[in-house]
């Protein structure tokens, strides 16, 4: 789901602004935003996984597919267990 956000920015100065918005640190954005490497590839460093983490995901509305996983295979565990992981 980061790769859809990340190419959903689309120009390097859109992602920079993004990223700085959602808390990134100004001195390391750029090597994030005018990366030569893939989209997919840049969706794994450090700066976007920390930027679009699992939280932000889950105030977009998206839900977790670990957590469905496990409340599909053992219902009883997940009544035990807090949502919010």
């Amino acid at each position: 789901m980061r790769l859809y956000y990340w190419k959903q920015c689309g120009r390097p100065r859109a992602r920079r602004l993004n990223l700085i918005k959602l808390g990134a640190p100004r001195d390391k954005v750029h090597m994030a935003s005018r990366s030569r490497k893939g989209q997919w590839r840049i969706c794994n460093v450090e700066i976007v996984r920390n930027a679009l983490n699992n939280a932000w995901l889950e105030s977009q509305g998206l839900h977790s597919l670990e957590q469905q996983w496990v409340n599909a295979r053992y219902p009883k565990k997940a009544l035990e267990q807090p949502t919010g992981t």
